[in-house]
């Protein structure tokens, strides 16, 4: 299949407060469409500041390019990286960059009709334990949730 489009978006991340950054995440949301009609999804960092580079440099590299199996997501991935090296290689280009590295991997798992788990071959258990962060013990016991860790933010006083 071919990519036809790509774009980002940053959403208006209502009640946004600067002390817990985990409200928004600075997340953009990137889109790629394909010539087959499949469309896939990934989240990636950086805010206001990636969408340039999503909409404008990746698109531009992105449109037309084949993508039909894993080694196409590593080579794409990789073209991208070294065209974005003059102001990349950290920060906001990696950021923007991992979002679409998760569109792609989202819409090679549609076309393909399998999860992006069994697309990467990963070993599935039946079980994982996870631990929630945050106040509320009780909505995550009911949840099932048997660890927790509190949030806290270190201010420099003790």
């Amino acid at each position: 299949m071919r990519i036809t489009d790509i774009s980002a978006i940053y959403p208006n991340y209502q009640g946004f407060d600067a002390k817990n950054w985990r409200k928004g995440l600075w997340q953009i949301v990137v889109r790629v469409e394909s010539d087959t009609g499949q469309i896939g999804y990934g989240y990636g960092g950086g805010g206001l500041a990636s969408l340039p580079i999503v909409n404008g440099h990746f698109r531009e590299m992105l449109m037309g390019a084949t993508l039909d199996s894993k080694d196409d997501i590593s080579r794409l991935w990789d073209m991208l990286y070294h065209e974005s090296i003059p102001y990349g290689r950290k920060g906001i280009a990696i950021m923007a960059l991992s979002g679409v590295d998760l569109a792609l991997w989202d819409l090679l798992a549609k076309a393909q009709g399998v999860s992006v788990a069994e697309l990467i071959d990963v070993v599935q258990k039946p079980s994982v334990k996870v631990y929630a962060t945050g106040p509320d013990s009780n909505w995550y016991a009911e949840l099932g949730v048997a660890g927790q860790k509190l949030t806290h933010r270190w201010t420099g006083q003790e």
